[in-house]
C-alpha cells in the first residue's frame, strides 16, 4: 500500500504540484485521509519521499545509460546523454513532474528538494564533468573555461526540456531534439577549435 500511495501522490503532484490535496492522492486508493498516518507522518514527509524515490530511480537510470557510452568519442558521449536524458522525458508525466518541483510553494518542503535534487544528480554530474575533462586536455587552453562549458550542457538539457514542455509536440519530438543538438555541437566544437 505504501508503494501504491506513493504512486498516486507522484501522479497528482505531476498535475497539480503541492496543492494536490490528500483527498486526491488517496481518494483513488480507497483509503481516508485519516489513513495516511499509518505510512507517513504528514503530507510534507509523503511528498518528500516520493521525490526522493522518483529522482533515485531516474539518476540510477541515466547512470546506467551513461555506462553503456564508454567506449564513444568525447562528442558522441555528449550526445548520447543528452538523447538518454532527453528520452526519458517522452513519458510527460514524468516531465510534468521535473517541472513542478521548483514550483513548490511550501517553503520548508522545497528547500529540501532542492537538497534531495543535488544530492541525487551530483554522482551524475560528476561523471559528465569527467567527460567534459576530457576533452579540455586536448585543448588544455580551455582549462579556464571548465566550469562554464560544464554549466553550459547541463543548462542546455533543462533548457531544451522546457522548451518541449512549452512548444514541443510529439509528431515533431525527434526532429526538435535532433536540431537542438546540431546546432549546440556546432557551436561547441566552433568554440574549441577557436584560438584562445
Amino acid at each position: 500500500m505504501r508503494e501504491e500511495i506513493i504512486q498516486s501522490t507522484y501522479v497528482a503532484f505531476s498535475e497539480k504540484g503541492y496543492n494536490a490535496s490528500l483527498s486526491e492522492i488517496l481518494g483513488g486508493l480507497g483509503l481516508k485521509k485519516s489513513s495516511l498516518y499509518n505510512y507517513f507522518d504528514n503530507k510534507e514527509e509523503l511528498f518528500l519521499e516520493m521525490i526522493e524515490i522518483k529522482l533515485k530511480e531516474h539518476y540510477n537510470e541515466q547512470l546506467i545509460h551513461l555506462k553503456s557510452f564508454k567506449n564513444l568519442e568525447i562528442i558522441d558521449k555528449l550526445k548520447n546523454i543528452f538523447m538518454s536524458f532527453i528520452n526519458s522525458f517522452q513519458d510527460t508525466q514524468k516531465l510534468k513532474f521535473w517541472k513542478r518541483l521548483l514550483l513548490i510553494q511550501k517553503d520548508s518542503l522545497l528547500e529540501r528538494t532542492k537538497d534531495v535534487i543535488k544530492k541525487n544528480e551530483y554522482p551524475y554530474s560528476k561523471k559528465i564533468d569527467e567527460i567534459l575533462s576530457e576533452i579540455l586536455k586536448i585543448h588544455p587552453k580551455l582549462e579556464k573555461y571548465h566550469r562554464p562549458i560544464f554549466l553550459s550542457y547541463i543548462s542546455f538539457i533543462h533548457g531544451v526540456l522546457e522548451g518541449y514542455l512549452l512548444y514541443g509536440d510529439e509528431e515533431n519530438f525527434n526532429q526538435y531534439i535532433e536540431d537542438v543538438w546540431s546546432f549546440f555541437a556546432k557551436g561547441l566544437q566552433c568554440y574549441l577549435n577557436e584560438d584562445h
